[in-house]
């Protein structure tokens, strides 16, 4: 609790806007360059494909603000978000699933991370 009597809840926090290893993602348009920063809203339609697996030399900071996905990694895990819920993304192979019957909508902060080496997957 603060001393005004609010709230802060602190869901991710780094002291290095750049540091995580983007796991050999190149940065191309629309994604941010290291130290770069983007503030997007993302809409999945109902009934979408599943996409093929993706990495992108970002951190990616999140709510859902709409509708249910699934956010699906390369090594099997996932994880089934609803609104109101916040993910961290950090450079790893991913892809996102509309888990519901209707659009989701995703507000994200895309912060450009440092790269090394070749994509493993292009974006």
């Amino acid at each position: 609790e603060l001393p005004t009597g609010r709230f802060l809840h602190r869901l991710w926090e780094t002291d290095r806007l750049s540091s995580p290893d983007a796991g050999g993602a190149v940065a191309e348009p629309p994604y941010p360059a290291p130290n770069g920063a983007r503030y997007w809203l993302l809409t999945i339609p109902a009934g979408d494909a599943d996409l093929p697996f993706h990495a992108t030399p970002t951190v990616d900071l999140g709510i859902v603000l709409a509708g249910r996905v699934r956010l699906e990694m390369r090594d099997g895990s996932a994880a089934t978000l609803e609104t109101g819920d916040t993910f961290v993304q950090r450079a790893t192979s991913h892809r996102w699933h509309n888990a519901g019957r209707g659009d989701a909508v995703i507000a994200v902060a895309v912060l450009g991370a440092h790269h090394h080496g070749t994509p493993e997957v292009a974006p």
